[in-house]
């Protein structure tokens, strides 16, 4: 993508919210500071340091954005390689494909409310900056600033839309830029899974792999995130998880703490579905609506990836 006509690259994680440059790119770009933000995400440190910066103009493929608000992290690369992290939820106004094994991220239009004249396109670069992902179309704001009792009713919350062609979809429940997917592990639950792309594994909590299998200390694996390093990590025997239309027979699955996580969701989860399991499928994300669509075709896959045909 471009940020004010310079190129970076920035890692799309379901797990993250909005966007959030690296310290280094920041400087790169000459972005200045307008406000703290602090950072946070799985790791042992807590809080990390950052601020909200404002960009002129944001490019991706065809689309372009003026005048939006981005998060900085102080560390001069918060994601290894990259310029830095975006979140899906910044297309949140669109249907979002994000085709791992092909490697594309194709938007189309939301399908439109009944009561609504046409679905919007806008952008949301910073969480919480829409949290009801719900703005109507933008050709009635002018009708509505004649009005405020209209207005109002333009941004109060309504209920999921869920189109004919979404019927078979998953429904999850979003926290803010978070989805949890319901999941079932060796058929108990549902629990509820963090849908991360920007986790390697499939994590479990430690209380609940504990609660369904045996777990084992893992002193090998290391782990790193926005926050710090995990220091125990352990490693639950086999088990297979459930979501969506497919059920998959895990090898051995990664083990730590996620009370982080739950206390900034502000409810329980269970465990991540992380890029192992994710790279081998399409994920059609529907934030308006709480809907996720997993698509599994073994003849689609990415070429390093062979597997063998799913019971």
């Amino acid at each position: 993508m471009k940020v004010n006509n310079h190129e970076l690259h920035l890692a799309l994680d379901t797990g993250a919210s909005g966007v959030l440059l690296g310290g280094a790119a920041a400087q790169k770009l000459g972005l200045q500071r307008i406000g703290s933000q602090p950072i946070i995400g799985i790791g042992e440190k807590g809080e990390q340091a950052g601020y909200r910066a404002a960009v002129n103009r944001l490019q991706v493929g065809d689309l372009e954005f003026q005048d939006c608000v981005v998060r900085v992290a102080d560390a001069a690369q918060p994601v290894t390689g990259q310029d830095g992290l975006i979140g899906p939820d910044v297309f949140s106004a669109y249907q979002i494909d994000i085709d791992i094994p092909g490697a594309k991220l194709r938007l189309s239009p939301l399908p439109k409310r009944p009561d609504a004249s046409e679905a919007p396109t806008s952008l949301t670069t910073l969480s919480g900056e829409n949290p009801e992902l719900d703005n109507t179309a933008p050709a009635n704001a002018a009708t509505a600033a004649m009005n405020p009792d209209s207005l109002e009713m333009l941004y109060m919350p309504k209920d999921a839309y869920v189109a004919p062609e979404m019927a078979d979809w998953t429904k999850v429940y979003r926290f803010r830029s978070l989805l949890l997917v319901p999941t079932k592990v060796d058929s108990t639950g549902p629990m509820l899974f963090l849908l991360d792309t920007g986790s390697y594994n499939n994590v479990l909590a430690t209380q609940t792999a504990r609660e369904l299998t045996e777990v084992r200390s893992d002193t090998s694996t290391q782990i790193r995130g926005m926050s710090g390093s995990v220091s125990q990590i352990y490693r639950a025997d086999k088990a297979s998880l459930q979501f969506g239309r497919y059920i998959q027979e895990n090898q051995d699955v990664v083990t730590f703490d996620l009370a982080n996580i739950s206390r900034e969701t502000g409810t329980h989860v269970s465990g991540i579905l992380g890029f192992s399991t994710l790279r081998i499928m399409q994920i059609k994300l529907d934030y308006r609506d709480g809907l996720v669509d997993f698509v599994y075709d073994p003849k689609h896959l990415p070429k390093q990836i062979k597997l063998n045909k799913p019971n």
